[in-house]
This record gives structure tokens, sequence and C-alpha cells, in this order.
């Protein structure tokens, strides 16, 4: 008797493939206004955090560009 293939889950890997690169706790209410920012901007919550830590890098006088998400 053969075993059976595991079923695969989640998006193909092919191409560039991403990976969890930050998870943030907050309080609820801080969730609500991260939220109410991205919406306020028509951006979802990553692109908000992206731009906000590509604006602060180059702040800080951080030379490397950041690459793509």
């Amino acid at each position: 008797m053969m075993a059976r293939k595991k079923a695969t889950t989640g998006k193909p890997t092919e191409g560039k493939a991403s990976t969890i690169a930050v998870t943030l706790r907050g309080s609820k209410e801080w969730k609500a206004w991260l939220e109410s920012l991205a919406k306020h901007t028509r951006l979802d919550v990553a692109k908000v955090i992206d731009r906000a830590v590509i604006d602060f890098a180059k702040k800080e006088g951080f030379e490397p560009e950041a690459p793509e998400r």
C-alpha cells in the first residue's frame, strides 16, 4: 500500500517567494488607528508600514535603498 500524497496549501512558490518579515502586537485601539490610516491613504496596512519604514530609514541617513517587498 502506498502512502497518500500530502495536500499542499497556500500560494504556489513559483517566481519570487515571499516570507513573513514582521509581526506586530498592539492594542485594539492601535490596530484600529492603523487600519483607519490605511483606509485614509487607500493603501493596505502592509504598504503603510512599508512606506513608514522606508521614510524612517531615509531620515536616519540609512544608505542602502530598500529592495522591493
